[in-house]
């Protein structure tokens, strides 16, 4: 199963349904790296100290890294904060192969953790 049969992630965001590159099953390791990544967004979406206009787009790159064939699971921020924790899951998607970075579904999640970020700074 392809991760846009999994879940189009298209939809989430507004955008056209044919991904930049054709998505293809993600390697184990590339599936590792998503699901960490999202666990990361996830935790920093479901903190209760992270402000409203922070959660969402955090809740959307998580879901939609989850769409590309990660699996968010609850895991502690880094250092306790919000900052360094969406940190952390961009540089966890910049290790991702190029053929999984280059999908919709991972473009679209690493647009949100940048504006996440920019709106919290």
């Amino acid at each position: 199963m392809t991760s846009g049969e999994a879940c189009d992630g298209a939809e989430l965001v507004g955008r056209r349904k044919e991904p930049v590159i054709v998505s293809r099953d993600p390697t184990v390791r590339d599936r590792v790296i998503l699901s960490r990544a999202a666990s990361l967004l996830d935790s920093v979406g479901a903190d209760v100290w992270t402000p409203a206009e922070v959660v969402v787009p955090c809740m959307l790159a998580a879901q939609l890294l989850e769409c590309a064939g990660g699996r968010a699971r609850r895991v502690p921020l880094i250092g306790g904060e919000i900052g360094p924790t969406i940190r952390a899951a961009m540089t966890a998607m910049s290790q991702l192969d190029k053929r999984t970075f280059g999908t919709d579904d991972v473009l679209e999640a690493g647009r949100a953790a940048r504006y996440a970020l920019r709106v919290l700074s």
